[in-house]
């Protein structure tokens, strides 16, 4: 309505459709500059995203090449635990082996010292009887001679 009110009141006032068509061509010209720089802002801003998603996609790509790497480390230090986990049981094994070895060990030397100890013991008594009666046969023996 406000333009049919404007054309009107153009109509009567000279010249005024050519100042209205310059108007209008002045005004399309402005709507093309602003489409066209908004069209240029679009795609500046969807080269802006493609770098960005480009940009992401290496990052990916290291993140994914890193990630590779770590597993393989991973691997690795899996493979080493489990080797130095079965050296473990190996070493405890050995060493209970040892154990038990020694406390065999100590239980026969402490079995030969007690009989050490008893045969010691034994011929110290023997010892202790022949020399009593040795004392007695001295005994006997010089009574007898003293008394021839």
């Amino acid at each position: 309505m406000d333009v049919l009110h404007y054309q009107q009141n153009l109509e009567k006032v000279p010249g005024g459709n050519e100042h209205m068509i310059e108007k209008l061509r002045q005004r399309i010209k402005d709507r093309d500059a602003a489409l066209e720089k908004a069209v240029d802002d679009k795609f500046c801003a969807v080269e802006e995203k493609e770098k960005e998603i480009q940009r992401l996609k290496m990052i990916i790509r290291e993140r994914e090449h890193d990630l590779e790497r770590l597993s393989n480390v991973l691997s690795g230090n899996e493979e080493t635990i489990n080797a130095k986990d079965m050296e473990l049981e190996q070493i405890s094994a050995a060493f209970k082996n040892l154990q038990w070895l020694k406390q065999e060990t100590e239980e026969k030397y402490r079995c030969s010292l007690n009989e050490r100890e008893s045969i010691i013991v034994q011929l110290q008594k023997n010892l202790q009887e022949r020399n009593k009666d040795i004392e007695v046969r001295i005994k006997n023996t010089i009574l007898a001679i003293s008394m021839y």
